[in-house]
């Protein structure tokens, strides 16, 4: 992004902040350009992600879609919408990339990963004999998919084609607890990073390959 490193969907200020590379401020954008040029408010974000081609994408929890933004912060796309069928969204929520430039979002209310293309045709979706209320989301290198499910305070993987693999916390798992978990990262050191945000806290975990 020209040299900025970091933007920060900053949701309750419905805005975009911009951070360069040692964290300083960059700027906000408030607003942005419809596909009729004409000027909007962001609506209440709980996602962002940039395509491999360098377009944003952001969860707009409010109006059950996905917005897609040009390097410039001008809207060139959307998809979802609210309902119950497959390619429409309930409160979406996190949403990753992979190498094929599929999207995958959090699709929290229906309890699902809904995947599609970069075009926004949907593909297929994902957990929804498993999942409650998903919220966070990575793909790691490998192509394996963490899911982070508040409706059970667990981790969900799965494999690339979308088969259940494992878990971990949830009520009857005794080695770890979640209240909330929002977030979860994969490092390049196979570390698992899980934001609770119902705590307040980042749990930092081992991956065993």
């Amino acid at each position: 992004d020209g040299g900025i490193n970091i933007l920060v969907a900053d949701s309750q200020n419905r805005r975009l902040v911009r951070f360069d590379r040692n964290l300083n401020f960059a700027g906000s954008i408030d607003t942005y350009l419809d596909m009729s040029q004409t000027e909007r408010n962001f609506g209440l974000m709980a996602g962002i992600k940039f395509t491999n081609q360098g377009d944003i994408l952001l969860s707009d929890t409010e109006e059950d879609r996905i917005l897609k933004l040009d390097g410039f912060y001008n809207m060139s796309g959307e998809f979802g919408g609210f309902g119950y069928g497959f390619g429409q969204l309930r409160e979406p929520a996190a949403i990753v990339v992979d190498a094929q430039d599929k999207v995958y979002v959090a699709d929290s209310g229906n309890g699902r990963i809904a995947v599609f293309n970069p075009f926004g045709k949907f593909l297929w979706s994902i957990g929804e004999e498993e999942l409650v209320a998903p919220r966070g989301l990575e793909i790691d290198t490998s192509g394996l998919l963490w899911v982070g499910e508040v409706g059970r305070g667990r981790v969900v993987v799965f494999s690339k084609e979308g088969r259940f693999l494992k878990e971990f916390g949830g009520g009857d798992d005794h080695r770890v607890s979640f209240s909330y978990p929002t977030s979860v990262r994969v490092s390049s050191e196979n570390r698992l990073y899980v934001l609770d945000g119902r705590e307040g806290s980042l749990k930092i975990f081992e991956i065993m390959r």
